[in-house]
């Protein structure tokens, strides 16, 4: 089903999981509302929240996923400012 984006072009959904419950963006999501205490119902949800705390986003990320790196995860980087969706 179509959604607008910008109000000016149209988003079409390419696929949908068959069990969404089964991915690992909801299990992150899950974790995620879990530990930090949030009703996360959607990925919108899930993206605001990490716009408005990217450095936990990204230190949530990295330890999720078991990121592999020459040295320990010790603070997160990122620019200022929002990004786009």
């Amino acid at each position: 089903m179509p959604s607008s984006i910008n109000n000016d072009v149209e988003a079409v959904e390419l696929w949908r999981p068959s069990a969404p419950e089964k991915t690992e963006m909801f299990k992150f999501k899950a974790h995620i509302g879990q530990k930090y205490n949030l009703k996360l119902k959607n990925y919108d949800d899930l993206w605001q929240w990490s716009i408005s705390q990217p450095a936990e986003f990204w230190e949530e990320v990295w330890h999720y996923t078991g990121v592999k790196a020459h040295t320990t995860y010790s603070k997160t980087a990122f620019l200022r400012g929002k990004p786009s969706k």
